[in-house]
């Protein structure tokens, strides 16, 4: 498991949703060895939308499953 820090640095809302895209937060230990990261979404469920708030940093963890 690796947990990563990224911060909301765009949201896009239309009709259906928002598009949000989240940059790397460099902080230990995921940035001291990946010193770019992104990740770009498009919700469009209303209640999740209202979560991601733009200049906010969230946690993310990332975990292998078995399917």
């Amino acid at each position: 498991m690796v947990e990563a820090r990224f911060k909301l640095d765009i949201r896009h809302s239309f009709n259906d949703g928002v598009n949000v895209i989240l940059n790397g937060v460099k902080s230990k230990p995921f940035g001291e060895y990946t010193p770019s990261a992104l990740i770009q979404m498009q919700i469009n469920n209303p209640d999740a939308a209202e979560y991601f708030e733009l200049g906010a940093t969230y946690k993310v963890t990332f975990e292998k499953i078995e399917e």
